[in-house]
């Protein structure tokens, strides 16, 4: 099967001294369907969260990943598009609500996807913090909602239901274009 990728991508900004003035930017279409539009990438795109970004030069290397499945890559065309000024005004980052520490406390736990298949809410000196057992590393998460979060460095989206008792009941993550449910688990 064939398919048309088309990829808009916008480098991050870096001031004389290496600050990051603006986040790199990414559209996606895939067959002339819009399924990207100009989202931010926070840091190095990287599996799972993003790396920092460290300045370099305004051009470099192209990298394709084909994560083992057989694609081919052909009929690759870079252009360069002429530079814009930065997104409007109230074009941010991912704009976090507070949320009250008895609130976050309650969703620290395990939440069973499957068998042996966790995910695991934890709570750290910065806020909670997503950890898989197939995966090293915890990964921030930002609260949108008292029930809703956002990994810091990816589009990942966690819900937490709750019960009668505002207890949480499961989770629901939507990641890489899946959703996962997971029930919690009581210890």
């Amino acid at each position: 099967m064939s398919s048309d990728l088309d990829l808009f991508f916008r480098g991050p900004r870096f001031s004389d001294d290496g600050t990051v003035l603006e986040s790199a930017r990414l559209t996606v279409l895939i067959n002339g369907v819009l399924v990207q539009n100009n989202e931010l990438l926070p840091g190095m795109t990287i599996w799972m969260q993003s790396l920092p970004y460290e300045p370099h030069p305004s051009r470099g290397a192209i990298q394709l990943q084909d994560h083992g499945s057989p694609v081919r890559f052909r009929n690759l065309w870079v252009r360069e598009t002429p530079a814009r000024p930065a997104p409007p005004a109230g074009y941010t980052d991912i704009a976090a609500v507070d949320v009250s520490d008895a609130d976050l406390a309650r969703l620290v736990g395990r939440y069973e996807r499957g068998p042996g298949a966790l995910f695991v809410i934890e709570d750290t000196p910065d806020g909670l913090a997503l950890s898989m057992p197939w995966r090293s590393g915890l990964l921030p998460m930002v609260p949108l909602s008292p029930t809703r979060f956002q990994l810091q460095h990816t589009a990942a989206v966690l819900t937490f239901g709750l019960d009668a008792d505002s207890q949480p009941t499961g989770l629901v993550v939507e990641m890489g274009g899946g959703t996962y449910p997971a029930t919690r688990v009581v210890e």
